[in-house]
């Protein structure tokens, strides 16, 4: 950490200066999007927004400015993610808050997003009931139920604090009139007749987690990573689940890992699942895989 320090001895004293230190001291450390990091680290810290930052680039700083920007460099150094830092993410349509022990959700999971409403919107003049199965901070499901008025969704997750972290952010975007959040078992949950089951589960075979970026492997919580041995844990339990949850012609859409698609169809089919396509993300890796319950 005394290297850390060091990096923020440099003195600044204007917006302008504060963002070329930071974006200099992301660059030195071999950080992705150094300066837009420290164009997003620089407005969080002083309280302005980016057009602020481009017309008043010599506007001078204070004291606490000074130090909040030292000290959100000095946690970006140490790996902590910008969206940790700042306590919030963009997703979909809508801003999350982020907290500590819970998963931040990456852009990949916007995809399982856009298929969810493919499917949903085919029946958009009909009332939707969506079980989230982890839902960590309510992203999926907040977005799902932003985008879809006449939908109701429960979330269930096995930590505590995502459960407070997802109410919360049901609150905030004032969807809590239509959601539940339970603190539950998805092996042992048992309610039935959705329309449509989500989930991203843990799919991180346990002896990868110590390679992942230190972004990932020091900051979301391990609960929210560790699929077991092959990665495949959540999805055996889930696919044995499905037909008890969904109703009869029900949708799950399941976010997977890269190189996961051949087995967890293989788990989906056994389980009875019809129509079992896959989908791939934004960088055309495989990424999310959807189908039906037998019809009636």
């Amino acid at each position: 950490m005394d290297e850390i320090k060091d990096a923020g001895a440099a003195p600044f004293g204007a917006l302008g200066a504060a963002v070329d230190h930071l974006t200099a001291a992301f660059e030195d450390a071999g950080l992705e999007d150094a300066r837009e990091s420290a164009r997003i680290l620089v407005c969080r810290a002083v309280g302005v927004g980016k057009l602020e930052l481009l017309t008043s680039p010599s506007r001078r700083l204070s004291d606490s400015d000074i130090h909040q920007i030292t000290e959100f460099m000095k946690r970006r150094l140490a790996r902590e993610p910008v969206t940790r830092i700042e306590g919030r993410r963009d997703f979909w349509t809508v801003t999350l808050e982020i907290r500590p022990g819970v998963l931040d959700p990456r852009a990949d999971t916007e995809r399982l997003v856009e298929v969810s409403l493919s499917h949903i919107r085919l029946k958009q003049d009909q009332h939707q009931k969506i079980l989230d199965v982890g839902i960590g901070s309510g992203a999926i499901l907040c977005a799902l139920l932003t985008d879809v008025p006449n939908a109701t969704g429960i979330g269930i997750d096995i930590s505590t604090t995502a459960c407070e972290a997802a109410g919360k952010n049901l609150s905030a975007l004032k969807l809590a009139d239509r959601s539940r959040v339970l603190h539950a078992d998805f092996s042992t949950f048992g309610e039935t007749d959705f329309d449509l089951v989500v989930a991203n589960p843990p799919y991180i075979r346990s002896e990868e987690i110590a390679a992942l970026d230190p972004e990932v492997a020091d900051y979301d919580p391990a609960i929210a990573l560790d699929g077991g041995g092959d990665g495949l844990d959540a999805y055996r339990v889930i696919a044995g689940r499905l037909p008890i949850w969904l109703k009869p012609g029900g949708v799950f859409v399941l976010e997977i890992g890269y190189d996961q698609a051949v087995p967890v169809i293989a788990l989906l089919q056994e389980a009875g699942l019809q129509g079992v396509t896959l989908t791939r993300d934004y960088n055309n890796l495989d990424r999310v895989v959807s189908g039906t319950t037998a019809p009636i």
